[in-house]
């Protein structure tokens, strides 16, 4: 990320999860509708770009597009996680690299007890919210914005000036930024993460597979992604495979390690569907423990 400079990334991943409500096969894997809105609207027009194209000359282009079900399985299992921790008691939720999520905006209305904090780029993060204000919302008073350049600036400090309390546990969410990092400002971020969370806390999150590893949709995806104009100013820079990022998280004291098994929720997910998506983008998600 290029300083002052706000992520394509952020709203790419959001009509690749509005796609999937508009264009694919009933019920969708996870509705995240209210997050278009967050969008530029001169940005909005591209979603059209992800409509299926019944054209046997770009059937490896269909792989791709069919691939982006991933995305919404990514929202889906965080939120998933989410109420599993809330169900436990915990009552801070941080995530991280927020984009243009916009769970704070359809929070269930009897959660109003949890905080929520959204740690982001600071250029990134500004455009969001200048277009919250376009758009009329109200804040949530349970909302909290921590601007953190992960590379750059201290995050346990940036999540305490805004309010986060490290005697209470907390839900961190991670997705979408680990492959943007270097390998050691991941570590060093689990590892900050941890000094501050008290028993109880858990981070669901994402890593990417090494390429050399990927076969088939995984392969496809990785392949289109790295040909975009945008890897220019955001390229994939870290890679793990499960024991690798396994070890990574433990040895820094992670008590337990949890990884979601794809290929069992690729059948379960996908099952009884007729319109042949796939969960396979190159990425694979967990959950840590302390």
């Amino acid at each position: 990320m290029k300083e002052g400079k706000s992520s394509s990334t952020a709203w790419g991943v959001t009509l690749a999860r509005v796609a999937h409500v508009r264009f694919d096969e009933s019920p969708p894997i996870f509705d995240d509708s209210l997050a278009f809105e967050l969008v530029e609207p001169e940005i909005q027009p591209i979603l059209e770009h992800y409509r299926p194209v019944r054209d046997p000359e770009k059937s490896a282009l269909e792989e791709v597009r069919r691939a982006r079900a991933y995305l919404p399985l990514r929202q889906r299992y965080q939120e998933e996680c989410l109420m599993a921790a809330y169900e436990r008691g915990v009552r801070q939720f941080v995530l991280l690299g927020a984009g243009l999520d916009a769970y704070a905006f359809r929070q269930p209305p009897d959660h109003s007890d949890l905080s929520i904090f959204e740690v982001d780029f600071p250029a990134t993060q500004a455009k969001k919210r200048a277009r919250i204000e376009r758009l009329g919302w109200c804040e949530p008073a349970n909302l909290f914005f921590s601007p953190c350049d992960f590379e750059r600036d201290n995050l346990s400090q940036s999540l305490l000036r805004s309010g986060f309390d490290k005697r209470l546990p907390c839900y961190f969410t991670w997705m979408g930024v680990t492959v943007y990092l270097e390998r050691e400002t991941v570590r060093s971020t689990f590892s900050d993460l941890l000094a501050i969370s008290a028993p109880g806390s858990s981070i669901a999150f994402e890593y990417a597979l090494p390429t050399e590893d990927l076969s088939g949709s995984d392969l496809l995806s990785r392949q289109f992604s790295l040909a975009q104009k945008n890897r220019e100013r955001e390229p994939f820079v870290s890679q793990f495979r499960l024991e690798g990022i396994r070890e990574l998280v433990t040895d820094i004291g992670w008590k337990r390690f949890e990884a979601l098994d794809h290929e069992e929720t690729a059948a379960r997910i996908l099952a009884g569907r007729n319109d042949d998506l796939s969960i396979h983008m190159g990425f694979r998600l967990a959950e840590a423990f302390n």
